[in-house]
C-alpha cells in the first residue's frame, strides 16, 4: 500500500514569492497553541491572497543579543509543519543588524508593502518590529 505524499510548500526568498501575501509575521522559533492561532488568520477567507508564514532566519535575539537558541524545528523542517494547517509559502527573511535598523515606517514599506505585497498581515501579541522594537 502506496503512502499518501506528504503536503510540501516552498521554502522561499522574498524576491521569489508568490504575491499578494496573507501574512503570518514572526520568529515561528516553534509551532506552539498562539503561533497556530496566527496562523490561523491568515488561511481563513483571506481573498485570494497567498497563506504564507513569514519568519526571521537566524532568530533576531541570536543577531542582537548573541543569544544561543534552542532550534525546535529547521526551516525545512517547518515546511511539513506549516503545509496542513494551510499554509503554502514559507519566506525566510534573512535577519542581521542591518535588517535590524530598519525603522518601523521602512519595514512596513520596505518588506510588508514592496516585497511581500501583504494584503493581510497577522501578528502574535508580543510581536515587535523596527529599530529599538518601536511598534
Amino acid at each position: 500500500m502506496a503512502l499518501a505524499p506528504v503536503p510540501m510548500i516552498p521554502l522561499r526568498t522574498p524576491d521569489t514569492i508568490q504575491t499578494p501575501t496573507a501574512l503570518a509575521l514572526g520568529s515561528f522559533d516553534g509551532l506552539h497553541a498562539g503561533h497556530r492561532r496566527v496562523i490561523a488568520q491568515v488561511t481563513e477567507d483571506v481573498g485570494g491572497a497567498v497563506p504564507t508564514v513569514a519568519s526571521f532566519w537566524p532568530h533576531p535575539r541570536e543577531v542582537l543579543f548573541d543569544e544561543v537558541r534552542l532550534r525546535l524545528h529547521l526551516p525545512q523542517e517547518k515546511l511539513h509543519l506549516l503545509a496542513p494547517l494551510g499554509i503554502r509559502q514559507l519566506v525566510l527573511l534573512p535577519f542581521d543588524r542591518r535588517f535590524a535598523r530598519l525603522s518601523p515606517e521602512d519595514f512596513v514599506a520596505q518588506v510588508l508593502v514592496q516585497q511581500l505585497r501583504a494584503a493581510v498581515v497577522a501578528v502574535g501579541e508580543n510581536f515587535r518590529f523596527g529599530v529599538r522594537s518601536l511598534w
